[in-house]
């Protein structure tokens, strides 16, 4: 009998199939969380921005409008911002927010795990938000891309771009978009901005203290303020420095040194309002307001900030001793100065007060200029041939119109002058002696010079218009008379030089194209004239410049625009005060008393930068002793002549009779008896 026995096997552990049954499950788990993790990843996808050219993504900047001298007098923007390359900002920058906002950049791949696994226990601990675990990356990412709000989906489309773009973009390049995009407080976007707005500095130019100061607001700029919260910028600034120094970044004595100097914040003076208002107008309307408020324009200028400052300065005084003197409600004024060889408004103010009304009455407004027209009824007539010495009889003028009333036109002071010499007429202002010389010259030959020189709004082809009754402004009428100041050429105003977008392409350069468009005789002459104006005229106050100046006043009717437009060969410049509503600026208040006042106060200040210039006289002007009352040349040894110049060819020839004879008397008995 066999003894070898047999035994049966033994089941296996039933803790096996458990495992086993475990495991599947598991994977089964694994599969479904990988499919609705990839399902969700999927969706998310589907609405994420694109990347495509992000390499070349440049943040909105602001656009600067630059003086005639490089200093920056405005911006225009949605957030204020200068870009910069990473290469051009402080180390100690760099350092400092590396430091304190993403120790790991360099290390990690858009998403730092174990930074997000130590904040996690860190605010389970703590029962709260306590500690963010957001990279430079994912704060770039959702700066850039997404919305502020707090949400899973928000957090996980921040993860998903974020590593999107570290396979796009070198880390260098990240940092420098973040350095450039981030808000630092008090209106700074970008590092630059905030070296400036808190230290008055290039960014390059960063200490270590400051950097830690500027690396320390970024956690939040209102808390964290220096101005606004000083105690809690140092502390936070503590923190930034002992975060560099445990990262071997500085030294402990440099640690130590955490002194920094903070410049006041810089004061929103509105140095020229209106100009760069117009420039606002003007850039929006050709370039849109995308471009304008994000595109980082730099827009170059004429304007003079001495001169508008003095500008500033001329018209607030003046309009205050206005006021002083009136009980009204306030007044307006309006300035503008013109460099006549070029055409440069090198100053604008467009009334008294910006905020109160952004009405630019400098451009805008059409008043009338009155007598500031007349030099150029004056100019149409030398350029027909006569002269200073041509005289006009001064009487009255009755013209029969539409109106029942018919039209009588008076002199200022309601006197007539009889015999006047074109010279006296222009010096002193006299109506009735313009009018008469408009008919004689023609109106549509008044007309056409008007235009010619710079007047661009309609005028009405009428014996009034001797008077100046038809609406101008103060800027096309000022560089009408920078025609004279120029010796017949005419610059047209210009106020941007040239237009550059940020990346350096010339958008528009404005080329002057001076034409001539008076003769060098007939300019001077005008000019010689409304020098008199100014020396024994209504222009009389303008003669303590103590320089060479020639100009004119001008007043309407009502006394309800006052004018004074004067002009060396270097600066021509315009003054207007008035009301809005054409009111009455009050009895005697004339372009002499209102407005001449305030451009006396402008050339004052203004020409003491500028070489006293003599007006250049043409060669073909000629000199002649004429008797003052006939404008024939004088008798030999007439102790009553005067000596009077003119267009060479145009000077009298006959000898005036000393004798009067019987035709003489008659004329003289026709005149009494026109007073």
């Amino acid at each position: 009998m066999d003894s070898t026995t047999h035994t049966k096997e033994e089941p296996r552990p039933v803790r096996f199939k458990w495992i086993k049954r475990l495991a599947v499950f598991a994977l089964v788990v694994l599969c479904f969380g990988l499919i609705t993790v990839g399902g969700i990843i999927y969706y998310l996808s589907r609405d994420l921005p694109s990347l495509e050219g992000i390499s070349r993504y440049e943040p909105s900047q602001a656009s600067r409008i630059y003086a005639a001298d490089g200093r920056v007098v405005e911006q225009f923007f949605v957030e204020k911002r200068v870009y910069v390359p990473l290469s051009r900002m402080s180390k100690f920058l760099i350092q400092a927010v590396l430091a304190v906002e993403d120790a790991r950049f360099y290390q990690h791949v858009g998403i730092d795990y174990r930074r997000m696994i130590k904040a996690a226990f860190t605010n389970i601990e703590q029962g709260k938000i306590r500690e963010g675990a957001s990279t430079i990356t994912q704060q770039l990412t959702r700066s850039l891309f997404l919305t502020p709000e707090r949400t899973l989906q928000r957090k996980a489309k921040e993860i998903l771009l974020s590593l999107k773009i570290e396979r796009t973009l070198t880390k260098d390049q990240i940092l420098e978009f973040y350095l450039n995009q981030v808000y630092f407080g008090h209106g700074a976007y970008g590092a630059q901005v905030a070296s400036r707005t808190y230290f008055g500095k290039d960014v390059s130019r960063l200490t270590h203290a400051e950097a830690a100061m500027l690396a320390g607001v970024l956690k939040a700029p209102t808390r964290y303020s220096p101005y606004t919260h000083p105690k809690r910028a140092k502390a936070r600034q503590q923190i930034v420095l002992r975060r560099m120094r445990q990262e071997g970044l500085i030294t402990d004595s440099e640690m130590k040194q955490h002194v920094f100097r903070l410049q006041g914040l810089p004061k929103e003076e509105a140095l020229s309002p209106h100009f760069v208002e117009y420039i606002r107008q003007y850039l929006s309307a050709r370039y849109g307001n995308k471009l304008l408020y994000k595109g980082g324009l730099n827009v170059y200028t004429t304007l003079d900030i001495e001169m508008q400052r003095v500008a500033n300065k001329a018209i607030r005084e003046g309009l205050r001793r206005f006021d002083k003197r009136k009980v009204m409600p306030r007044v307006e004024g309006a300035l503008v100065a013109i460099e006549p060889g070029t055409g440069h408004v090198k100053a604008m103010v467009g009334g008294a007060d910006f905020e109160t009304s952004k009405f630019n009455r400098a451009i805008t407004s059409r008043r009338q200029p009155g007598s500031a027209f007349k030099p150029f009824v004056y100019a149409a007539a030398i350029e027909r041939g006569l002269t200073p010495a041509t005289v006009i009889i001064d009487s009255p003028i009755i013209q029969q119109s539409h109106r029942k009333v018919p039209w009588m036109p008076k002199n200022y002071d309601e006197q007539f002058h009889g015999p006047t010499r074109l010279r006296e007429g222009l010096t002193f202002s006299r109506n009735l002696v313009t009018i008469k010389l408009l008919q004689e010259v023609g109106v549509g030959q008044v007309v056409a010079l008007a235009h010619r020189v710079g007047i661009q709004s309609p005028l009405t082809a009428t014996p009034s218009l001797a008077l100046g009754t038809s609406g101008v402004s103060l800027l096309e009428l000022t560089s009408a008379y920078s025609v004279f100041a120029n010796q017949g050429i005419r610059a047209a105003p210009v106020m941007i030089l040239s237009v550059v977008d940020q990346n350096r392409h010339v958008l528009e350069r404005t080329r002057t194209r001076p034409q001539r468009v008076l003769s060098r005789e007939t300019a001077y002459i005008t000019t010689n004239m409304l020098e008199d104006v100014i020396q024994r005229g209504t222009g009389k106050r303008a003669r303590n410049i103590g320089r060479p100046v020639a100009g004119k006043t001008g007043t309407t009717n009502d006394f309800t625009d006052a004018w004074f437009v004067g002009f060396t060969p270097s600066i021509a410049v315009g003054v207007w005060v008035g009301y809005d509503n054409n009111r009455s600026l009050g009895p005697k208040e004339t372009g002499a008393a209102t407005a001449l006042p305030i451009w006396q106060l402008f050339m004052e200040a203004a020409l003491g930068r500028l070489p006293v210039v003599p007006f250049s006289i043409p060669e073909n002007i000629v000199y002649a002793k004429i008797d003052p009352d006939t404008g024939l040349l004088a008798a030999p040894g007439q102790e009553t002549a005067i000596v009077e110049l003119f267009v060479r060819g145009t000077e009298p020839t006959e000898v005036v009779n000393l004798t009067p004879g019987p035709s003489d008397f008659f004329e003289l008995d026709i005149l009494e008896e026109e007073l």
